[in-house]
This record gives C-alpha cells, structure tokens and sequence, in this order.
C-alpha cells in the first residue's frame, strides 16, 4: 500500500533513486505515473498547471510541426495559410485556447498537405503530444474540462534543474530525482548521483533513426548511447549502485519498426520486423558499451521494456525494480 510522503531524514528507510536520459525518454512520464499509482493522483493547484502546460503544447506543437514542414519543403494550399502564420506568430504562453483557435488548429490538422508532410519530417519535440491534444481538442478547448490521469501522463514539459518526485510505500519513503535530459542540464549529472540507493536510465526505443536537436550529427539513440557509456564507466560512479536500464516507448517502436526499418539506421541489424529481435539488438548496443573496468558488469545492469504512459504496465514494472534493488543491498550487505 502506499501513499504520499515528505519524510527524508536520511533514515534506513529512504531510498532515493536517480532517474536519468535524454530529453523526452520518459523519465518525467514515469514520475508523473508515480504521483499516480501511490498518492492518489494530483492536487487541484497540479491539474491547473498541466491543464494550460497541455494547451500551451498545442500552439508549440503546431509552431514546431509547420517549421519543420517548411524545412521540408512542404508547400501549403492557399486555404490554411491564415491559419499557419496565426501559429507561426503566436505567443504560446499567452494564446488562449478559444472556439477561434480551436477552429484554426483542426483546419490545419485536417489538411491533407498537413497530413502528408508529417511523414515527411518524423518525430520533433512535440509530435506524440499535439497527436494526443488534437485527438481530444473538443473535451480539452472546453471551459469545464479539468485534466485526467491520462491527460497529465501526454503533457511535454521538459524539466529543468532536479525535480523531486516523493511517496511511500510500506515503511519505506521512496524519492525519485528527475535531472534535466538537454545537454545544458548534464553537467549536472555527475553531483546527483551522491547519495543515491538506485539509478534507472532512460532510452526511448523509436529514437533509432530520429536525429539530436542537442547533437545534429547523431540519432537521438547513438546520444543515449554515448550518455549511457559516460553515465556506467564513470569513476564516479558509486561502488554496488544498482543500475536499472528502461528501453521505453514500446508502444511507439512496436508501431514504427513495422513501416521504419532499422537495418536502415544499423547496418549489423538482421531481424527485420521482429520486435524480441529489435529490442535484444538494442539492447545490446547498451550492454556493448560497459567496459570491463566499469563499476558495474553487463550482468548486473536490471532491464525491463517499458511504456511510461501504460499505468499498469508501470505498476508491474515498479514492483520488479523494487524486489530487484532490495536484494542488491541484501547482497551488499552480505545477508
């Protein structure tokens, strides 16, 4: 059973875990999931703050769809292009989600052009949550919608310093630390990982051909790579931490591995379509990268497929890291 908690008086029974990645990994997802699982969700003053981060996603997500668009070389029918420089100018932070940009947004989402080009220019910053917001733009433009769960777990927001994510279950008060996945925010990384109990590394699965905003010249997984590789063989990194390795976004890879090969982004890959093939590929990609002088070996790093925004999934996926961190430190203790 579990419930929210503020207790950290540095006692046996805090745990804290660190929670690192690349920007839109899913470690805030997976916070957020926390929040939900065991302290009965968000408080009211929490939900008005996603409520307009969720709408102010919406004018972003467009922004960022139609640069890339015009990057592309996407030419635009006369009949939106009122529609297109409204977004391309607005204000995201002040543009208030009435019936007029309502009606701009959905006439520019049902283009066919629109529509067409976003095959063309892949996944950017806000792709998963404009689909998300634009799937549900009449239940979320409306004056008494008040964000759900599932609402709160589609929101992009990215995080910025070290956010806190604190709750209890049982006896003992559990913290996951949140740092900033943009690499402005990684030098950060090395002092967070002082007094830790865990660590658990974040990789968005269908990143496999999506290129860095951070580092033009790399796919957004060839960037989780090299983190990983400066996160594990780290001299500071601490004696017997477990480390938990999530490949998440299974939902998005199963989808995408189907219309998006990935012998095309890594040639050494033979498995086709074959989604246990494509994961065990990637996965040893990350296994590759831990040298042999490394404070931790390839068979002690703990890995689970994931999907951040699938709360049961998050459940059974919490319950394993948590039996799995608890025999690590019976093993250290020699018990």
């Amino acid at each position: 059973m579990g419930n929210c908690g503020s207790s950290d008086d540095g006692s046996k029974f805090n745990l804290r875990v660190l929670s690192l990645g690349t920007a839109a990994s899913g470690k805030s997802t997976f916070a957020r999931q926390m929040k939900i699982i065991f302290c009965d969700g968000f408080n009211d003053q929490e939900l008005s703050n996603y409520k307009s981060i969720l709408q102010h996603n919406l004018c972003l997500g467009l922004k960022e769809l139609l640069q890339r668009l015009d990057e592309a070389g996407v030419e635009l029918n006369k009949k939106i292009k009122k529609a297109a420089n409204f977004f391309l100018e607005a204000n995201a932070y002040q543009t208030q989600l009435n019936d007029d940009v309502v009606e701009k947004a959905q006439k520019l989402w049902k283009d066919k052009d629109v529509q067409a080009g976003i095959s063309k220019v892949g996944k950017f910053e806000f792709t998963e949550s404009l689909e998300y917001v634009m799937s549900n733009l009449d239940r979320i433009s409306s004056s008494e919608w008040t964000p759900t769960n599932e609402d709160v777990l589609h929101v992009r927001q990215r995080t910025t310093g070290m956010v806190e994510t604190q709750f209890k279950v049982d006896k003992y008060t559990w913290t996951i630390v949140d740092v900033g996945g943009q690499k402005v925010e990684r030098r950060k990384w090395v002092h967070s990982q002082q007094g830790m109990n865990a660590l658990i590394f974040f990789v968005a699965l269908d990143e496999y051909d999506v290129m860095s905003e951070d580092e033009p010249e790399k796919t957004k997984m060839e960037e989780a790579l090299d983190i990983w590789d400066e996160t594990v063989n780290s001299e500071n990194l601490a004696p017997n931490l477990p480390v938990i390795l999530f490949l998440n976004k299974e939902d998005l890879f199963r989808e995408k591995i189907e219309r998006v090969p990935i012998k095309k982004t890594y040639k050494k890959y033979k498995g086709g379509k074959d989604f246990n093939a494509a994961v065990e590929f990637i996965h040893g990609m990350f296994l590759d990268r831990i040298h042999p002088d490394s404070k931790v070996t390839r068979d002690e790093v703990y890995w689970k497929v994931t999907c951040a925004i699938d709360t049961d999934n998050v459940r059974f996926v919490f319950d394993a890291v948590r039996d799995f961190i608890f025999r690590q430190r019976l093993k250290v203790s020699g018990l």
